[in-house]
């Protein structure tokens, strides 16, 4: 941050797999986060 300034955002998107045992549920599935970084 201190070489390029702000703002800064990012867009993670990507796969998540789980362990789960329960049937109803996929181990597989789609997640985005995102960071949003400024002065105010």
């Amino acid at each position: 941050m201190e070489r390029d300034g702000v703002p800064i955002r990012v867009i993670a998107p990507g796969k998540v797999y789980r362990r789960d045992s329960d049937i109803t549920h996929t181990p597989m599935f789609h997640q985005v986060e995102g960071l949003v970084i400024d002065k105010e």
